[in-house]
């Protein structure tokens, strides 16, 4: 056999594939062996692992390592008359440059420890089929400042089978940033103190902030903020939220804001206010003032009632003279809120209704205005029970 053609040296990266051609005349045709020196002398090669062609004028190499290296490559060309050798070639695998960054991460200062054990490829690629397993990342800043977020360890996969060794990795360190908490992140407005709130009533609390994301929580104190309990578990950093007023009394009231996400950050108002019990109360609705009634006419006396049962009993007075004496004109009645009154007695223009519960002469109320009794001259004929 005489070879016409010889291999040629390759040059490679890691996960590309490399080849090599050697081709020879002879008659009969020769066979061919391809074979190969790893540093201790040449040994036929058989298909299989990276090997395609052994017996061919082409020998493939798919994606060889980087301990490929330095091997050494040869064709055997033999026929009936003898045998010919290709010229050696040689295999060079330089490893595959890969940048792994570890992320960055920054808060508000909490009081908490920040870390972050993300990271990603930010230069370079994987070889086909491989896949980035683990990468160790160590940092963790707790006081307000900076420090690296330190990538390290990569495991690089092909399959089952480390890979790693094969790539030229370079790490970049992320960076962990506390900032302060601002001077006043959240301040309460309202209640802020010396403001009195009825139990039963919807107060609407007030709050301005600075830089300060996600939801908030409000929470009371009725011991001047010895103890706290939670009233609205999280609402929209917004500035306002209504509540309905709860029991029981107190005179140490306070309001707190709390960042849900940095409960660091938070406020309390100034000042204790007030929730207090809303005493009963009755409130005279018509007549209020500047109504006219004339006589021997049918009227509706309505008023409303807070905190007095409905089956207690009322009284009803008439003053003619703004307030200076006074007639029972309806001497119990249900507190049902409505009464009906024949307008009788003299005209007058200051005329005003007060109306008593019975059993507690303390509740009572007088219309706010005076209104006008006139005489009246065909209006006798009324039901008395309209």
């Amino acid at each position: 056999p005489s070879v016409l053609t010889h291999p040629a040296n390759q040059s490679i990266t890691y996960g590309q594939s490399a080849s090599f051609t050697s081709t020879a005349s002879g008659d009969p045709t020769p066979t061919v062996q391809w074979q190969v020196d790893t540093g201790g002398g040449f040994s036929n090669i058989t298909d299989g692992g990276v090997y395609g062609g052994a017996t061919t004028t082409t020998l493939n190499l798919t994606q060889p390592p980087v301990s490929y290296s330095g091997n050494q490559y040869r064709a055997v060309f033999t026929n009936a008359l003898g045998t010919a050798t290709s010229n050696i070639a040689t295999l060079t695998v330089t490893t595959r440059a890969l940048e792994i960054t570890a992320d960055s991460d920054s808060k508000v200062y909490d009081g908490t420890a920040l870390t972050d054990s993300g990271y990603s490829i930010t230069d370079g690629t994987l070889a086909a089929g491989h896949t980035l397993d683990s990468v160790t990342v160590t940092g963790s800043q707790t006081a307000v400042g900076s420090s690296d977020n330190v990538p390290s360890a990569a495991v690089i996969l092909d399959g089952a089978v480390d890979v790693t060794a094969n790539y030229d990795i370079t790490y970049v360190n992320g960076t962990l940033t506390i900032s302060p908490v601002p001077t006043t992140p959240i301040t309460v407005t309202y209640p802020d103190g010396g403001d009195s709130w009825v139990i039963g009533s919807i107060q609407t609390i007030t709050w301005t902030s600075t830089g300060v994301t996600g939801p908030v929580r409000i929470q009371l104190s009725r011991n001047g903020g010895s103890s706290w309990m939670t009233i609205i578990p999280a609402t929209p950093n917004d500035g306002s939220q209504a509540w309905l007023v709860t029991g029981p009394a107190t005179n140490q009231a306070r309001i707190r804001v709390v960042s849900i996400l940095n409960p660091a950050i938070s406020d309390i108002s100034n000042n204790d206010f007030a929730i207090t019990v809303m005493p009963p109360s009755i409130t005279v609705i018509s007549p209020n003032g500047g109504e006219t009634w004339a006589t021997r006419t049918m009227h509706r006396i309505t008023w409303t009632s807070t905190g007095i049962d409905r089956r207690a009993r009322v009284r009803i007075e008439l003053s003619r003279d703004g307030g200076s004496s006074w007639t029972t004109i309806i001497h119990s009645t249900p507190n049902d809120g409505s009464a009906g009154w024949m307008v009788s007695g003299s005209p007058t223009t200051q005329a005003l209704i007060r109306i008593t519960t019975i059993s507690t002469p303390a509740y009572s109320d007088t219309s706010d205005d005076v209104f006008a009794i006139r005489r009246g001259w065909f209006s006798w004929w009324f039901p008395w029970w309209w």
